[in-house]
């Protein structure tokens, strides 16, 4: 099931639950545009820990390049309760599905922008984010000390992180390759011998949120 592409003009197509759409020049050259609905998921959705939401579907073919952006929309009557936590899945040649982003809307539809051609469906990402504080309980501190936590996500990706001391906003410093995030302890409105509560919010791109309260001494 396809048709021609033209690089010069948008290009619009829906067959079988799928919608695509390229705007003009995405293409480097003008294409014949194939798609197939994949009755039998090659994807592992329990590997990833996700909630399969619609069949797969193969989007022309994964060889040919694209240069920018464009949309996919997968039809799907998705649960209420699983509709803030919808988003698209690339599914790998060995099966692996990662997040390629994307929401559900009151269309019916879960939508998102992606780069590639490849094979796609839609999934629910219901697990929140993990936080692991590399420090004790009420640990001493000292001026300038960081009390770091490592972060971890099985499939959409951290997406936002938010600290407060005693109920104030701090910064944090990230370390993107380790997955980390941290918080200098360098108020001087802190008073020495005193316990305070640190507070740390992690979001994940389907919008799973897990909080952490802790407590350290200055």
């Amino acid at each position: 099931q396809g048709g021609p592409a033209d690089r010069r003009r948008t290009f619009t197509r829906y067959r079988d639950g799928l919608r695509v759409v390229m705007p003009r020049e995405v293409l480097y050259e003008s294409i014949y545009y194939r798609q197939s609905r994949r009755e039998t998921p090659r994807g592992n959705a329990a590997a990833a820990k996700v909630v399969r939401l619609s069949p797969e579907y193969e989007v022309h073919s994964s060889d040919v390049p694209l240069h920018g952006y464009i949309t996919l929309s997968i039809d799907c009557d998705v649960p209420a309760a699983l509709r803030g936590r919808a988003v698209l899945a690339s599914v790998g040649d060995d099966g692996r599905l990662s997040s390629a982003g994307g929401r559900w809307s009151a269309e019916g539809e879960v939508s998102g922008r992606v780069r590639r051609f490849g094979t796609y469906c839609a999934v629910a990402d219901t697990v929140p984010p993990r936080i692991a504080p590399l420090f004790a309980e009420a640990v001493q501190t000292r001026e300038g000390e960081r009390l770091t936590y490592s972060l971890g996500d099985n499939f959409s990706g951290i997406a936002s992180w938010s600290a407060a001391v005693d109920g104030a906003w701090v910064p944090l410093e990230r370390d993107v390759i380790r997955n980390r995030v941290a918080y200098v302890v360098c108020r001087e409105e802190l008073a020495p011998g005193e316990r305070h509560t640190l507070e740390l919010e992690v979001s994940d791109g389907a919008g799973n949120r897990t909080v952490w309260r802790g407590t350290f001494r200055r």
